[in-house]
């Protein structure tokens, strides 16, 4: 893998299968792999910042961990609620411009999907 975002989003993806999906309260090694990859994520982007706030999307976040880390439909889902449960609980940091939007990110996934 040489992408620095794929390693870190692979490693991101091994560190959320241990937390809980319902919980803003995360493990110390979750919570550096989150911003190692968010970092990482960061150098990807346009427009890096909204009002002070690093710019993220879901699904790019999903898309991006998928690729280094395949997952189930069921993991999938799992690991979206706990970025995104993450990203809610460091809002200060964080502009989510697709935060609810959770089932039409999977549609389009399943369809980007289908047609590979």
């Amino acid at each position: 893998m040489k992408s620095k975002a794929l390693q870190t989003g692979a490693s991101l993806a091994y560190n959320a299968r241990v937390e809980d999906s319902t919980t803003d309260n995360f493990s110390k090694p979750f919570e550096a792999a989150a911003e190692a990859f968010l970092q990482e994520y960061s150098k990807l982007l346009i427009v890096k910042q909204i009002d002070g706030k690093q710019v993220v999307r879901l699904e790019d976040i999903l898309r991006l961990v998928q690729n280094a880390y395949p997952m189930s439909k069921i993991e999938a889902a799992a690991f979206y609620n706990i970025i995104r449960n993450y990203l809610i609980a460091n809002q200060g940091k964080y502009e989510i411009i697709d935060l609810n939007e959770g089932e039409k990110i999977f549609d389009r996934l399943d369809k980007t999907s289908k047609q590979a």
